[in-house]
């Protein structure tokens, strides 16, 4: 198998390195700007005003409009769309259930959630540490400063391993009928 086919979720590439192969079909190197995301969410104006001085717009961050959450593309909690995935087997979530799963494991947990166990991450980690590795070599070759965030050993989660009885009967209770 090339790794073409073995770094794809539904399709979909989830390793920098055939993304930034596919970009540059399109653009020369020098023509490609590569972000770092923890580095540029962290910037004064954050996001946006790196993206902003990168087209050169003149703009601050500030004087942009702010879009209401009924029109932001804001994902749902993962472990808790992966803990109502289980549970509901609907296409489509019901956003109420959704909402009191969550709240039922946000109740025990208040780090930011994920879908992984610990062990799925040290997996993870230790398939994609050598590719990003690679990545930013070749990304070093045009942007000479160019640096990924380390990975932290164990992120600050609430991983789906750390899903007590007690919050399995939160959740139950949470999606029993009244």
């Amino acid at each position: 198998m090339c790794i073409r086919d073995r770094f794809l979720a539904t399709g979909v590439p989830v390793e920098h390195g055939l993304i930034y192969d596919h970009v540059l079909t399109g653009f020369a190197p020098q023509q490609v700007t590569i972000l770092e995301y923890e580095q540029i969410r962290r910037a004064p104006g954050g996001v946006l005003q790196t993206f902003l001085d990168l087209v050169g717009s003149g703009l601050q961050a500030e004087q942009m409009n702010m879009v209401g959450s009924n029109q932001a593309n804001i994902s749902p909690d993962p472990l808790g769309m992966y803990v109502y995935g289980r549970i509901a087997h609907k296409e489509k979530p019901n956003e109420a259930e959704l909402a009191r799963i969550v709240a039922a494991i946000k109740q025990g947990h208040s780090a930011p959630t994920t879908i992984y166990t610990r062990a799925d991450h040290a997996r993870i980690c230790k398939v994609f540490a050598p590719l990003n590795a690679a990545f930013e070599a070749r990304v070093r070759q045009h942007q000479p400063g160019f640096a990924m965030a380390p990975e932290p050993a164990e992120p600050a989660f609430t991983w789906r391993d750390d899903l007590t009885m007690t919050d399995w009967a939160r959740i139950a209770a949470a999606v029993s009928p009244p």
